[in-house]
């Protein structure tokens, strides 16, 4: 029996310096000539790292040389003819349009917009502050995000299809279904290709619709005898009379965002895929840079997320971003961890001696397992979740001190046990609640409480009560 104990009591021990040195440190395999951590990174808030401030202030129109009085004083003296009060009242109305777009309701629209973009991009660290009398923004982002974000997320999104020879419109906003976008990984292996970003457009009914009925009516090789038969009727045009000789006509269709080129496609291309929903392009080139697939899927999320929210209900333009640097120093979180730990580990080895360092080596065991699985479940560490792990870490303090009572006996562990379950579990349901809730500031704490939990129930009823209930004070 005291060999299975010491037994349990050096594996348990391994299983601590070996989850701590992978929380601290990583796991770092070879790749090319560099080594690289296979684990995530941690996911640092916006309090612990350098950010951007981004000013977008509303565009306006230059106002019209005309005040609204000097208007209402000139319909009132003059009476225009029925087609000249028709066009002015027409203009009129055109004004008011103008200047009633400039509301609160519209300026907290656009915001909402901007919130839904950033959701698709992936972006859920961020601030916008709105002034709701001016309608300028202030949006504060982490400075590692790309440059493209911040320039394009304010787009206002007017998505539109077109004919290269004629402008005729041919889809827009409202003919999109959805969006994927992914890296296509079919080609990784293959010697001078690799991966590549694939962004597939989803159209809806009306819109495969519309291209069949193109392609129809746009005859992309055009026949000697369907020509023939036009000279007789009289109808024939230029282009027909052009491409008599049944040569392919070539057409091109381009996608354009608030008026600017984003792709160029042939036409026949485009309805080989659109006729049946969908249309695949490719951002970027093939690749197995893994920071320019990580870039070309930022852009084509970019993309999509214009594209598929509405329309921005006023135009904006950026100012200078701002820098502003973390108040925050994350070596000096970690002295304040150590210090505590420190004191922790004091009163556990002076009240219990041997088994108050198997009691601090369990809590230092629990933090680094919490660490890692935080590490894994993408929580960002912030002020309130950095707050949620000091209370994890001094629950363990507790518990140890409470099933080293009876000099870790058994009975006692499992009481004890027992115990903290049943008075945890209210604050498990709570931290579930808190996840879900919209505050921010809280959402961290209240994951991190979540996974704590999760984790105390867990690596107590294995590595702790290994440890404690196979120890003896000497």
């Amino acid at each position: 029996m005291k060999k299975e104990g010491s037994l349990k009591i050096t594996l348990s021990i391994l299983v601590i310096v070996l989850v701590t040195l992978v929380s601290i440190w990583g796991v770092y395999v070879k790749s090319g000539n560099t080594m690289k951590n296979i684990l995530p990174d941690y996911e640092y808030g916006m309090e612990l790292k350098n950010t951007n401030i981004l000013n977008l202030e509303v565009k306006k129109e230059e106002a019209s040389a005309e005040t609204t009085e000097e208007k209402n004083e000139q319909n009132e003296e003059d009476v225009p003819s029925e087609g000249e009060g028709n066009s002015e009242g027409s203009q009129e109305n055109q004004n008011e349009i103008k200047e009633n777009i400039y509301t609160i309701e519209n300026y907290k629209k656009a915001k909402n917009i901007i919130e839904k973009r950033f959701k698709i991009v992936d972006v859920n660290q961020y601030t916008i502050r709105l002034n709701e009398k001016t309608g300028n923004m202030s949006i504060e982002l982490p400075t590692e995000l790309s440059s493209s974000v911040t320039q394009e997320i304010f787009a206002k999104g007017k998505f539109e299809i077109k004919i290269a020879d004629n402008d005729e419109v041919i889809a827009n906003n409202e003919s999109i279904q959805n969006i994927e976008t992914f890296i296509n990984n079919e080609y990784a292996n293959v010697k001078d290709r690799g991966s590549i970003v694939e962004l597939n457009f989803k159209f809806n009914k009306d819109a495969v619709k519309k291209f069949n009925e193109i392609k129809n009516t746009y005859d992309l090789t055009t026949t000697n005898e369907k020509t023939t038969s036009e000279n007789e009727e009289g109808q024939a045009s230029e282009e027909t009379a052009d491409t008599a000789s049944g040569e392919i006509v070539d057409r091109n269709v381009t996608i354009y965002i608030d008026g600017e080129s984003l792709f160029t496609s042939k036409l026949e291309d485009f309805l080989k895929y659109a006729t049946n929903g969908s249309w695949p392009l490719t951002m970027g080139g093939y690749t197995n840079d893994k920071d320019a697939l990580e870039s070309a899927l930022l852009q084509a999320k970019l993309t999509k997320s214009i594209i598929l929210t509405e329309n921005l209900p006023i135009e904006y333009t950026s100012s200078a971003t701002t820098n502003i640097h973390s108040n925050i120093s994350k070596e000096s979180i970690i002295i304040v961890f150590a210090i505590i730990f420190a004191i922790m580990c004091a009163y556990l080895i002076f009240k219990k001696k041997l088994s108050g360092i198997y009691g601090a080596l369990s809590i230092i065991g629990f933090i680094s397992t919490l660490l890692l699985v935080i590490r894994f479940s993408n929580v960002a560490l912030t002020i309130s979740s950095i707050f949620a792990i000091a209370l994890m870490m001094f629950l363990q303090f507790i518990y140890v001190i409470c099933v080293l009572k009876d000099n870790g006996s058994k009975k006692l562990f499992n009481e004890k046990t027992v115990e903290f379950i049943k008075i945890l579990i209210p604050v498990f349901i709570m931290s579930i609640t808190i996840s879900f809730a919209k505050v921010i500031e809280l959402i961290g704490f209240g994951e991190t409480v979540f996974w704590g939990l999760i984790v105390f129930s867990i690596f107590n009823n294995i590595i702790t009560r290994a440890i404690l209930t196979n120890v003896k004070n000497k």
